[in-house]
């Protein structure tokens, strides 16, 4: 894999990419998922990546999940929660729809490993204010409260989500 040529207009994402990704699955710290370019042969060493994201385990604070959410769910500290960490799209694909794609494969993975491994809900922070509308128009992520830009998506509306597609 290319990892070297992937800009996706944000420095830190691909220097992340580039310098700090393979150290994350080695170290267990995170799992890192990349698109490929399907138009390259599977066996060339330098394909290119189209776009990437990250899955970890994390946990989501109840207070600051909405009232009435809360209200439904156990009386803990934290509920188990997945966190899509990074997610980035290379500049030559952005508008492609290629984003939306890696969201449900995120929340497909999540999904299936939750029948082994539970977890309450999907946590991303959104980049920018900006790609709040983003989350929320498109999959249904709500913002914690407090925290405009942290957004979550329980599971099981993920599970709906999927199953609609």
């Amino acid at each position: 894999m290319d990892r070297a040529s992937f800009s996706c207009g944000d420095d830190g994402f691909d220097a992340y990419l580039r310098n700090q990704a393979s150290q994350d699955v080695s170290r267990h710290m995170a799992a890192v998922y990349v698109a490929l370019d399907p138009a390259q042969s599977p066996s060339s060493a330098s394909r290119r990546i189209r776009g990437y994201y990250t899955l970890s385990s994390h946990g989501i604070v109840l207070d600051e999940v909405p009232e009435e959410i809360r209200r439904r769910l156990p009386r803990y500290e934290q509920a188990p929660a997945v966190l899509l960490g990074r997610l980035a799209v290379d500049r030559k694909d952005q508008g492609s729809g290629l984003g939306r794609k890696l969201v449900f494969d995120a929340l497909r993975r999540v999904v299936e490993a939750n029948a082994t491994i539970a977890a309450w809900a999907v946590v991303v922070d959104a980049h920018t204010p900006a790609l709040v509308p983003w989350y929320t128009e498109r999959f249904g992520f709500s913002a914690v409260v407090g925290r405009p830009t942290r957004l979550f998506l329980p599971v099981k509306q993920a599970a709906g989500l999927l199953s609609s597609r």
